[in-house]
């Protein structure tokens, strides 16, 4: 029953976010060169109870892409609500949901956050936030996408500290 009562106010959170921005999830996996699945590819059915347990009947998959590997993310479209990407890691022989990342506006990131981000990059500029949330939709902190002299990923709690990726 907590779990359940956790993941409606963490899709009410989210949609309250989906709400307030135009934000949309950019196709990471372009810009890091990541390919995506084949057309050909049959999504493990693993995978797909998942996204079903997780957003209901109406959630659709519209693109998929392996990451690492033993990492892949999946797009899902659910109505009223921009693209969420959903992360799966493969274990022993099947596929595992570890966590979401949903786009956020910039004006998202904490005070502290966006703080230590400026200070740590001073010339680089945002280009796309994420919220992180784990399997039970608890928030970790923000994937941000920033360029400069490079484009880099950075994963950032809302207290501002900048730590390793935990999806």
């Amino acid at each position: 029953m907590f779990q359940r009562l956790n993941l409606l106010a963490a899709l009410a959170a989210v949609a309250l976010l989906g709400a307030a921005t135009t934000a949309e999830a950019t196709p990471r996996y372009k810009r890091l060169n990541h390919k995506p699945t084949l057309a050909a590819f049959k999504m493990p059915p693993e995978v797909e109870k998942a996204i079903k347990a997780a957003f209901g009947p109406k959630a659709k998959i519209t693109g998929s892409w392996l990451e690492e590997k033993g990492e892949m993310e999946v797009f899902v479209t659910v109505p009223g609500s921009p693209p969420i990407e959903v992360v799966f890691r493969k274990k022993g022989g099947s596929w595992h949901l570890v966590g979401y990342e949903y786009p956020a506006p910039e004006a998202s990131l904490t005070p502290k956050a966006k703080s230590a981000l400026m200070a740590k990059y001073p010339k680089a500029k945002i280009l796309e936030v994420e919220l992180v949330f784990n399997a039970s939709w608890q928030f970790l902190g923000y994937q941000v996408t920033l360029s400069g002299p490079k484009t880099v990923e950075v994963f950032i709690k809302a207290n501002g500290v900048i730590a390793k990726d935990p999806l």
